[in-house]
């Protein structure tokens, strides 16, 4: 959709999804820098780098709206910690970021503690502005690029955000039109991929592509999670360089999507109301996704693959699973006797206190 129309619509229902996505992981990300009795980074930064005006045509919450009541929500600990957090909104357009500067200091209330900082201007004068922020190991951020389509997000900008140590990510792609139009030049020229099989696994081919321009010795986790915006699906694609955000997001992203923790459609087209009484009894609470993996968790574990507790939980999440995804496996390799643990779940805490693990041979 074209930026100038997005707010004299209602959002979609797929826009919504894609807003309460975000809002859950903001909600999520805060409290890591703010909880804490004396948080470490002492700087919070977060950005809006395609803001519009803060609502649609009826005012429900955008993305601003939704930043701004996250950190209003965590004001106690902000100001009793003396934490300075600031929150950039840009968008191309002035007359949008005027229009969102007096919605939400007039409707929402900026308070003295929050620096807002709203900017008109290109999306690449803006990042290259604020690239200084993005890559301060001294400031935790986090960035959402609610791009218009997919051409801002590309190689050259990835590949910089990937090497921005404290700062997680959530950019929107426009996955079907990619899809349709992989062959096309305009689109191999900023992109090129083997187009997916089934539009609905599109996004996960888009994944790998992003996947393939992380420089090379750089750890960086990626997740999607695509949506329907009426016949159309489009992605959120979440990059952290930290095994913890990526936990945080796997984690909205399984509550959303119960099946396969990565898209609010049945993505693997099983439609079984019709059958179901026929079906075995551990159909429905064995997803395709969930066996795929536990099968190869289960094999990697016998071949002697993973071996420590922290390879366990790094596994899990680089394979798009939560750390408690691990748990039936391990509780069956215990029965039999294959593994020694004293734990069914690896925790992030074995990046740096691995709990004993051994493979029986």
């Amino acid at each position: 959709m074209p930026a100038d129309e997005i707010e004299h619509k209602p959002y979609t229902e797929g826009t919504l999804v894609k807003l309460d996505i975000f809002k859950l992981y903001a909600r999520a990300w805060l409290p890591v820098f703010t909880a804490k009795p004396d948080p470490y980074w002492k700087r919070l930064h977060l950005f809006d780098f395609f803001a519009g005006e803060g609502r649609d045509c009826e005012g429900t919450p955008g993305s601003p709206t939704l930043i701004l009541k996250e950190i209003k929500n965590r004001s106690g600990d902000i100001c009793h910690k003396g934490l300075k957090i600031t929150f950039t909104a840009c968008d191309v357009r002035p007359d949008k970021i005027a229009s969102l500067k007096r919605y939400l200091d007039t409707e929402h209330g900026i308070p003295p503690w929050l620096t807002v900082d709203a900017r008109p201007g290109e999306f690449e004068k803006i990042f290259s502005y604020y690239l200084p922020i993005l890559k301060d190991p001294n400031t935790a951020c986090l960035a959402f690029l609610d791009q218009y389509g997919f051409k801002e997000v590309d190689a050259n900008v990835f590949a910089t955000l990937t090497t921005c140590p404290t700062t997680d990510i959530l950019f929107f792609i426009s996955t079907q039109y990619l899809h349709r139009f992989a062959d096309h030049p305009t689109i191999r020229k900023s992109m090129e991929f083997e187009r997916a099989g089934d539009h609905y696994h599109a996004h996960r081919v888009i994944l790998e592509w992003y996947r393939s321009k992380i420089p090379k010795g750089t750890e960086y986790f990626l997740a999607p999670f695509s949506f329907r915006k009426g016949s159309n699906i489009y992605s959120l694609i979440f990059g952290s360089g930290h095994p913890r955000g990526m936990e945080q997001f796997l984690t909205v992203a399984w509550q959303k999507d119960k099946l396969n923790g990565e898209a609010d459609y049945d993505l693997n087209r099983e439609n079984f109301s019709d059958i179901e009484p026929y079906l075995p009894a551990d159909f429905f609470t064995k997803p395709k996704k969930k066996q795929i993996f536990e099968a190869a968790f289960e094999k990697a574990i016998r071949d002697g693959q993973l071996t420590t507790e922290a390879a366990l939980y790094l596994h899990c999440l680089e394979n798009g699973m939560l750390p408690s995804h691990a748990s039936p496996v391990l509780s069956k390799l215990k029965r039999e006797g294959v593994i020694e643990c004293a734990f069914v779940s690896p925790r992030r805490e074995s990046l740096k206190e691995p709990r004993p693990f051994r493979v029986k041979i």
